[in-house]
């Protein structure tokens, strides 16, 4: 064996030719293994679906209960549906639909406010509807996260205005099919609101926002950023009204100057 200049060089021992043609044939395990969960992690549904049954046809080199824990997935990922909101998980004060907003219609706010509303009725009209009295809410809402919301408008925000009126905090965050008329009826009927967010929500006039002013007094953090139709005065409405206002986020609102900043801090 020859180098590039012409001249010999020392061939390879046995052992080192064994140990190069060793470390071409067999890759790191740690690396093989990454490109494997890799596949199956950044695939679609199909590909989990397919990573899942590959993996329970072998399964003489997995574990009993992985294997077992996987066959369990795999059911529930057969089954899985998004077409409708499960009313199952409105049993506590706490309630975030941010991840159902391909579901949550006028409908299906209804459906959820005829749920709460069984805390006002009495004990016949309640068991006449539902026999499972374990699926009803144990408590009123409190907490609602409506952020980006794009089936429901003024409709179902008015049915929950009616049964929740003890909500002190509530994300409408991108709602943009919200109009004056539905946030008035929300704050009216929710006179204990403290936390409000009504950023990104363009439907909403300088009106609608002022309303908040005259009807919670009890508002202590509101966020209106990228809201660009509020005016200097509907600014002043609502420092006039919500005197315990502490966190205040006024970012991508153009109308609003320094001055009015400056009296904020005043």
């Amino acid at each position: 064996m020859t180098n590039k200049y012409g001249a010999a060089s020392p061939l390879a021992s046995p052992s080192s030719r064994h140990r190069q043609h060793h470390r071409k044939q067999s890759p790191p395990i740690a690396k093989q293994r990454y490109r494997r969960d890799d596949d199956i992690a950044i695939g679609g549904d199909k590909e989990i679906h397919d990573g899942l049954s590959s993996a329970l046809s072998s399964s003489a080199t997995i574990p009993p209960a992985l294997v077992n824990a996987l066959a369990k997935y795999e059911k529930q990922f057969q089954s899985l549906s998004y077409d409708r909101f499960p009313l199952e998980l409105c049993g506590r004060s706490d309630l975030d639909l941010s991840a159902w907003t391909l579901v949550v219609s006028d409908a299906c706010l209804d459906r959820i406010a005829t749920k709460y509303s069984f805390l006002h009725d009495d004990g016949d009209k309640l068991t006449s509807i539902i026999d499972d009295k374990s699926l009803l809410p144990q408590y009123p809402l409190k907490k609602l996260n409506l952020r980006g919301g794009e089936k429901f408008a003024d409709a179902g925000l008015r049915r929950i205005a009616m049964v929740c009126e003890q909500l002190t905090t509530l994300s409408l965050e991108n709602c943009y099919r919200l109009t004056d008329g539905g946030l008035k009826s929300m704050a009216q009927s929710c006179p204990r609101l403290e936390e409000l967010n009504l950023s990104g929500c363009m439907g909403l006039s300088a009106t609608g926002f002022a309303i908040v002013g005259d009807c919670n007094p009890q508002l202590k953090a509101l966020q209106v950023s990228g809201c660009r139709q509020i005016k200097p005065w509907t600014f002043m409405k609502l420092l006039e009204g919500c005197r315990l206002l502490r966190e205040l986020d006024v970012s991508y609102c153009p109308k609003i100057t320094d001055v009015e900043i400056k009296l904020l801090s005043d």
